[in-house]
């Protein structure tokens, strides 16, 4: 999806971890919740931010898979 204004960059990051961070604020933390964000909540984490809203924290998110250790 294209929200206009909005740049999304990426870093690596520790292993097996994927963060996303709007403005400042850590909003979303695979490590945290051992799963994936779900697009919407993030999305709508952006719009907050763009309506000067502080964006709230993503508490779910969708299954990271299996891992065979």
């Amino acid at each position: 999806r294209r929200i206009l204004g909005v740049e999304v960059t990426g870093a690596v990051g520790r292993r097996t971890s994927f963060e996303v961070t709007v403005g400042d604020t850590l909003v979303f933390s695979k490590l945290k919740l051992n799963a994936f964000p779900i697009a919407q909540d993030v999305i709508a984490c952006i719009r907050e931010a763009q309506k000067g809203q502080n964006p709230s924290i993503i508490e779910t998110g969708e299954s990271a898979g299996c891992s065979i250790l």
